[in-house]
C-alpha cells in the first residue's frame, strides 16, 4: 500500500497532545478563538492545551478520530463526536478530562467567554435538532493539508456512525468558510445566528437520520 494513501483509527488519551497541537493549527485563524485568544503568539499554546483536552474527553466520552498519511502516521486531522445528551458536559467529567483547568490555562476572560459563547450555541442547536443526535465537537485538518480529501473522510465516518445508531447528526461552527464544505456532504443550515456576547455569527447544521452519506 502507497504511504500517500490516508489511513482513519481511533485515537486514545495517548495521541491527546499530538492531536490537540494539530488542532491548535487547524484552528489558529477561527474567528472564535482569534475572539477569545487575541494574542497570537500565545494563542499556539493555548489551544494546543485546550484541545489536548478536547480529544481525552472525546476519548473518554465520545469517539475521537485522527487521519494521518506517510510514513510518520503523524495526526493531519482530528474529529471528535459524542452521542448527546449521554455525554454531556459535567463537572466531574470536565474534571477528569482537563478541561477543569481552563481558568488557568486559558484565563479568566477567555474562559468564561467561551463557556458563554459555548453555551448560547448548545442552546440553540438543542432548540433545532433536540436530542438524541450525534454532536461533532469539532474537526480540524492540518493547514498544510488542506484540500487532500482528509476533511471528508473524517466527515462521511461521523455521518455514517450517526446514520447506524439511527440519530441525527449536528454540528455548530463559526468560521463562514465552513459552511460550504459541511453543505457539500449533506447537512444542512438549520440555524444562523449572531452570538450576543461577541457579535460573533454561527451556524448549526444538521444531517438527518437515514440521508445519504456523499462518496
Amino acid at each position: 500500500m502507497s504511504v500517500n494513501v490516508p489511513t482513519m483509527r481511533q485515537l486514545t488519551e495517548a495521541d491527546a497532545e499530538q492531536a490537540g497541537a494539530q488542532l491548535a493549527h487547524a484552528f489558529a485563524t477561527d474567528p472564535l478563538f482569534v475572539s477569545l485568544l487575541p494574542d497570537g503568539d500565545l494563542r499556539q499554546s493555548q489551544l494546543s492545551w485546550f484541545f489536548a483536552a478536547c480529544v481525552r474527553y472525546g476519548c473518554l466520552f465520545g469517539e475521537t478520530w485522527g487521519v494521518s498519511k506517510g510514513p510518520t502516521h503523524d495526526v493531519l486531522g482530528t474529529a471528535i463526536w459524542m452521542r448527546l445528551p449521554e455525554a454531556e458536559f459535567t463537572a466531574e467529567r470536565v474534571e477528569q478530562s482537563g478541561l477543569g483547568a481552563g481558568f488557568v490555562m486559558l484565563g479568566d476572560e477567555a474562559w468564561s467567554r467561551l463557556v458563554t459563547m459555548t453555551g448560547t450555541m448548545d442552546t440553540v442547536q438543542v432548540r433545532v435538532v433536540p436530542p438524541p443526535h450525534l454532536y461533532l465537537v469539532t474537526l480540524g485538518i492540518d493547514p498544510a493539508h488542506h484540500g487532500q480529501g482528509l476533511g471528508g473522510l473524517l466527515l462521511r465516518r461521523f455521518l455514517v456512525a450517526a446514520n447506524t445508531a439511527g440519530i441525527p447528526a449536528c454540528l455548530g461552527t463559526h468560521n463562514p468558510e465552513n459552511v460550504a464544505f459541511y453543505r457539500h456532504y449533506g447537512l444542512a443550515v438549520v440555524a444562523d445566528e449572531v452570538d450576543p456576547d461577541s457579535g460573533l455569527r454561527f451556524w448549526i447544521l444538521r444531517h438527518g437520520p437515514g440521508n445519504s452519506v456523499p462518496a
